[in-house]
């Protein structure tokens, strides 16, 4: 049962209800619509990507053999987000978006909840969201619609999450000061995301700014184990990641420490507890766990130094089948400086193929340096430019006539232009 098709709209049915019945509820006061359009200029000389139908790790790349220059010029997205407050404890949200990369509609749903704030009680405050949102892992993804104030293209962690993972359900969170510490501890039940792990797998780490949609479809590589009679054979060449094969929920918890002035600590457990033997007729269940550790320091002279690990497990099938262990961590640097902020970011990315299926090498290792640079020349134009250099080594690469250790390197100019109602 495809149960998340069915959460979303009734979702937006309570919203507006809430609405028609909310007592002095007024649209023009209590609704705001931001957005923004992002315009991009590409120069890279990087491999075939994921929307290429290759094993590359950037969002750009055309050529299957080996990197080759290339220059483009697009609009690389476009979101409206609608926030509505009903009363003083419940608000929703909604982020529309379109990308040049969106194949089955052309604007999808990117998140879409509502959110519930109780009045504080014994230094207590009860929050909770109902929908469709990312589970609170980044660090890096905290600006409008989803985009990060540090540099243009997030790290693989976070790439991986704007892609694979998202809660489709209910979380629940406790938050209470303990003097100058502010704990709050949360969970989340959800359906949906039972193929998340499919591209960690099988096409690797990536490192792109793209966020799929709830309705969205991601191509995977032409896989030797996806041709006739091979293991793969019923895999449909695409991906659809928050979909729900087995009825079974998944579930996270996690652990958030913020100190004034000082930082944060944030710690993440998730597990989708799915049953990797189901298969829907075009794609697999992945049994897909990981834990997720990150810190935010707050420096001298206006720095930010931020860290995140994440290390887990994705498996499905039986007999022939795909056990992989992945990790990655990142480090950040980042200096504030009147409207410019200057960010440096090492990442470190991993798979390792546990599994005995032949002609299915899911093996991987990797690293990556970006160096991004931000000009903020009012509240409504945001300029940003960034290099990003890429090393990795995927030898399921060399069974398709491609390289099987590639450098790539992208250099990125993003202009975001921001409007809102009301002003």
């Amino acid at each position: 049962m495809k149960l998340f098709r069915f959460i979303f709209p009734v979702m937006m049915v309570v919203v507006v209800c809430t609405e028609a019945g909310g007592a002095g509820w007024d649209f023009k006061k209590d609704v705001q619509v931001h957005g923004m359009a992002d315009f991009r200029f590409f120069h890279s000389d990087a491999a075939a990507g994921i929307f290429n139908e290759g094993l590359g790790k950037s969002r750009t790349g055309e050529n299957l053999s080996t990197p080759e220059t290339d220059n483009t010029l697009q609009l690389a997205e476009a979101s409206v987000v609608v926030t509505s407050q009903f009363g003083w404890s419940w608000s929703g949200n909604l982020h529309l978006k379109y990308d040049p990369e969106q194949e089955k509609t052309p604007v999808d749903v990117t998140e879409g909840f509502l959110r519930y704030k109780s009045f504080p009680r014994s230094g207590f405050l009860f929050k909770s969201r109902l929908g469709a949102f990312f589970p609170p892992v980044s660090l890096e993804n905290t600006g409008p619609a989803w985009t990060s104030p540090f540099s243009i293209t997030p790290s693989a962690i976070n790439t991986w999450i704007g892609e694979e993972v998202k809660t489709i359900g209910g979380e629940f969170a406790v938050e209470k000061r303990v003097d100058d510490v502010l704990v709050e501890a949360l969970g989340a039940v959800f359906m949906g995301n039972d193929p998340a792990g499919t591209l960690l797998a099988w096409r690797g780490w990536a490192l792109h700014d793209r966020k799929t949609g709830i309705f969205d479809r991601m191509p995977l590589p032409p896989l030797y184990s996806f041709n006739d009679g091979q293991a793969f054979s019923r895999q449909a060449q695409w991906l659809e990641p928050f979909q729900e094969i087995d009825d079974r929920p998944g579930f996270y918890g996690g652990l958030n420490i913020s100190l004034p002035d000082l930082g944060q600590l944030n710690l993440l457990y998730y597990d989708n507890r799915a049953d990797g033997s189901a298969f829907d007729g075009s794609q697999y269940a992945w049994e897909t766990d990981f834990i997720n550790v990150g810190a935010r320091i707050f420096l001298p002279f206006d720095m930010t130094f931020m860290t995140q690990y994440m290390k887990g497990s994705t498996q499905m099938g039986k007999g022939p089948g795909v056990h992989a262990r992945f990790w990655s961590f990142y480090t950040l640097l980042s200096k504030q400086i009147d409207r410019h902020r200057v960010t440096l970011r090492y990442d470190r990315f991993t798979a390792r193929d546990l599994d005995a299926t032949a002609y299915d090498d899911n093996n991987e290792s990797g690293w990556a340096w970006i160096f991004a640079y931000g000009y903020d020349i009012s509240s409504r134009h945001l300029v940003k430019a960034e290099w990003l250099s890429i090393r990795s080594d995927r030898p399921e690469r060399e069974r398709l006539g491609w390289d099987d250790d590639i450098h790539e390197t992208v250099f990125q100019i993003s202009y975001q232009f921001f409007f809102g109602f009301p002003g």
